[in-house]
């Protein structure tokens, strides 16, 4: 008997929308409820930058998720500053949707996702002016997917 079937479908890589809100922004969770003026947050990200890993591990406490996976904004400028860097740190929760429609949500009130960025010009005219954000958590349960 086979534990898993063989896959014949579309298996398209990379993520296709992103969307984030502060840890702060929920009222309940599981589901999860937003307080009254907040919701999702949707981040326009450059084409097919953007990747999300899982890794999961056995500890002394139980399975540990790891996910980690960046995403790139194109051009250096004051709104994405304005508006991204405010999540720096521990305060995300982020909604990612791959391109095979597959939405995983990472991260919990409790336990947010770490965000940082990296921005460069580029050395050469071809090369890339944008930023790079890269995000992490460890959590004890897999992330919620939809």
């Amino acid at each position: 008997m086979s534990l898993i079937k063989v896959f014949e479908g579309d298996n398209i890589g990379s993520i296709a929308h992103i969307e984030i809100a502060y840890h702060t922004d929920f009222e309940s969770w599981e589901p999860a409820k937003f307080k009254t003026g907040k919701s999702w947050q949707s981040i326009p990200i450059a084409g097919e930058m953007a990747e999300l890993k899982r890794k999961t591990k056995d500890d002394p406490n139980g399975l540990i998720f790891t996910y980690s996976g960046f995403f790139d904004i194109h051009m250096i400028r004051d709104e994405v500053e304005l508006k991204l860097l405010p999540f720096i740190g521990k305060r995300a929760v982020l909604r990612i949707t791959d391109n095979n429609k597959r939405v995983h949500i990472i991260g919990k009130p409790h336990n947010p996702v770490l965000l940082d960025e990296e921005s460069t010009t580029g050395k050469l005219f071809k090369h890339k002016n944008g930023y790079q954000f890269n995000f992490f958590v460890n959590q004890t349960s897999a992330a919620s997917s939809i």
